[in-house]
């Protein structure tokens, strides 16, 4: 099939696939950065159908992935799923537990939620809470993967990044969850049997590196940088190309 009959990109992620004010503009996103280079090479116009929002949890992007499928029957040239961050961080309360909280009064609320903050380590080293349990992330990531499949040409699947030393210390647990939540998202991948589904190793490229920061915002030790965004960028556009 010509590229010229591939009328659309689709998105579906988390923060970590959005810009950053002042880390990441808008066009130093890697699907940006994708978009432009393929219309420029391809002589095209693509749009790009983006669904990626904060705090974005595989079972909030698998119903957009669902929908689009069935309102939009004309096939992508690719889609990039990228999100589990959000599902596998352990919180010091379950989901229920946390709307709960939010229901307080805003005074109570507030000496809960800095109770909470300051002891957070010490309660996640006794027990913690994951906002998607692994069995259900396992079932809705590769279902969404299949799914995305039928409707674009390729796929692209990016994993978790490796938590820096200072997050593991203020998220106890972080490190065994990433690495979890990554398998299952490898899992899918490997399950579809099919050259144009890709995993995107962000987690290996990043463990690799010299410097962690070079890829991960060290304010907060989870978002990425520019440099993250250019690594993906390549690394989908260079798949593409073969």
């Amino acid at each position: 099939m010509e590229l010229t009959s591939w009328p659309y990109i689709g998105l579906y992620g988390d923060s970590l696939a959005m810009p950053r004010p002042g880390v990441v503009t808008t066009q130093q996103r890697y699907i940006q950065q994708v978009r432009a280079a393929l219309m420029k090479e391809r002589d095209i116009f693509l749009d790009l159908r983006d669904r990626s929002e904060p705090s974005a949890t595989i079972t909030m992007e698998a119903p957009h992935i669902v929908r689009n499928d069935a309102y939009f029957q004309d096939q992508g040239v690719l889609a990039v799923l990228h999100c589990g961050v959000v599902d596998c961080a352990p919180r010091p309360v379950s989901p229920k537990m946390r709307k709960r909280i939010s229901r307080l009064p805003p005074w109570l609320m507030k000496r809960v939620t800095a109770f909470l903050h300051r002891n957070r380590a010490r309660i996640l080293r006794r027990r913690f809470y994951v906002t998607t349990e692994f069995p259900e992330f396992s079932r809705k990531y590769a279902e969404s993967v299949q799914v995305l499949r039928k409707s674009h040409q390729q796929v692209f699947c990016i994993n978790i990044c490796p938590a820096p030393p200072s997050y593991e210390a203020k998220c106890p647990g972080i490190g065994r969850q990433i690495t979890a939540y990554n398998a299952a998202i490898e899992a899918a991948v490997t399950q579809q049997q099919d050259q144009e589904v890709h995993l995107v190793d962000l987690h290996r490229q990043i463990s690799s590196s010299a410097d962690i920061y070079d890829y991960i915002v060290r304010d907060d030790d989870h978002h990425i940088t520019p440099k993250a965004h250019d690594w993906i960028a390549s690394t989908i556009l260079s798949q593409i190309r073969r």
